[in-house]
């Protein structure tokens, strides 16, 4: 008769072979899983490579394949907020050789979700060059109606702002966020783009306590009564690490950087903002590189 010892030891390797071939199992699931959305993405089925990329994370939240394909998918079906997330995720997870790639696909998802062309797209399709004289001048033209569509230019300061053309869809923004959407943004082709100064954008932002209406210089918002609801992110440190300053109703607000919405205590107590993004450049620093 087996003693106590020996049965707990082979019921014990029982139980690990048990675990080690559910693993191999779960291993192979979720192999299949991609293989399965990228089939369905190559096909140009978005929807159901999102449920395979979905799937596959089910069954390991810890690799990095599923969230790229899911952010993929999402990138396909134009649902750039939840992919640029997801994309976030895959970046976490991925070796760094693969981390390039999609870093990539993250930017072009905060380019999309903004509205804002590149310099490749802007002009409608590709036409064979102008001749003669008039050929400069109508690309020079060209350039003055893009930059009066995406831009504002201080002229008190010279900063160039990108125009703020759909706040609703900026809401809910962290610190992280709209740092990396700024640093994303290639608008006119400048690759220089930023979150504002604490001082650069009061200078170009004004509150009506009054009427509890939000106005920004230079037409920079399409919807301004979205406006007074938005916390704008700047660069400026907060009061302690880990937080920065945004501007809410007329008030400088120390918030902590994960934060993309939250309420605000003092004189606004109890009032909800949400984290929004406005992007700056400089083009004299530019010219002095």
């Amino acid at each position: 008769m087996e003693s106590m010892s020996t049965l707990f030891v082979r019921l014990w390797c029982v139980a690990l072979a048990l675990v080690a071939g559910a693993g191999a199992h779960a291993a192979a699931d979720y192999d299949a899983f991609i293989a399965q959305g990228n089939a369905l993405l190559q096909a140009g089925n978005a929807g159901q490579a999102l449920s395979s990329g979905e799937s596959a994370i089910k069954i390991s939240a810890d690799r990095w394949e599923g969230y790229a394909l899911a952010g993929s998918a999402l990138m396909n079906l134009k649902r750039y907020e939840p992919a640029a997330d997801a994309l976030s995720k895959a970046i976490e997870r991925a070796p760094e050789s693969k981390q390039p790639a999609l870093r990539d696909l993250r930017r072009q998802c905060l380019l999309a979700e903004s509205g804002y062309p590149s310099v490749a797209n802007t002009s409608g399709p590709a036409a064979a060059p102008a001749a003669g004289p008039d050929a400069q001048v109508q690309r020079e033209n060209e350039r003055k109606r893009l930059v009066a569509k995406l831009t504002w230019t201080d002229p008190a300061t010279g900063l160039m702002w990108a125009k703020y053309s759909r706040p609703a869809e900026y809401a809910h923004a962290n610190f992280a966020r709209a740092t990396d959407y700024c640093a994303a943004l290639r608008a006119l082709g400048y690759a220089d783009w930023r979150l504002p100064s604490l001082a650069e954008f009061t200078h170009i932002y004004h509150f009506a306590a009054d009427s509890a209406t939000v106005q920004l210089d230079g037409d920079l918002a399409a919807n301004k009564d979205i406006l007074r609801y938005l916390g704008f992110w700047t660069s400026t440190p907060g009061h302690q690490d880990g937080e920065h300053v945004l501007v809410f109703e007329g008030e400088s607000v120390s918030s902590r950087n994960v934060e993309g919405e939250g309420r605000v205590g003092g004189w606004l107590a109890g009032h909800s903002w949400n984290g929004a993004i406005v992007c700056v450049r400089d083009p004299k620093r530019a010219e002095e590189r």
